[in-house]
């Protein structure tokens, strides 16, 4: 992904064109808008404007947990050079959040894929490897 700052990630997962596998609709988008007092919305703008106009609103962390905004493990594993078990390990230990799960067709069946936190794509490189150094077996073997 090519984005400098979690907020800028948001407003782009939320105007990408996924199908059917929209993390919000546009109607959704202009409904939660007007209900946080924002008028000058309409069918005719752009998604990500009206994404804009609501973050600034209600702030973006919010905005991406109503829309359910997240960024797959695979993302993480390619910027952090991790594998899917350590990003597991890290979510199931409180490093990372889970803010939703997507759907996938694999083997002729749907399975279900958590999805992460936005702002945990953007923990440094060297904060991820020393919790999962910390956080290791052979750390704790070693330690007896």
């Amino acid at each position: 992904m090519n984005c400098t700052t979690p907020e800028e990630m948001i407003i782009m997962l939320i105007g990408q064109n996924r199908g059917t596998h929209n993390f919000i609709d546009k109607s959704r988008l202009i409904e939660l808008a007007l209900e946080n007092g924002i008028e000058d919305v309409s069918d005719k703008m752009y998604k990500k404007d009206i994404a804009v106009a609501l973050a600034e609103k209600i702030g973006y962390a919010e905005l991406a947990k109503l829309a359910s905004v997240g960024v797959s493990s695979l993302e993480l594993q390619k910027k952090f050079g991790i594998t899917n078990a350590e990003v597991k390990k890290m979510a199931d230990g409180g490093f990372i959040t889970v803010v939703g799960t997507e759907s996938f067709r694999m083997y002729g069946k749907t399975c279900r894929a958590n999805l992460y936190s936005p702002y945990d794509y953007f923990k440094s490189e060297e904060e991820v490897i020393n919790w999962l150094v910390e956080h290791s077996r052979r750390g704790k073997r070693h330690d007896r």
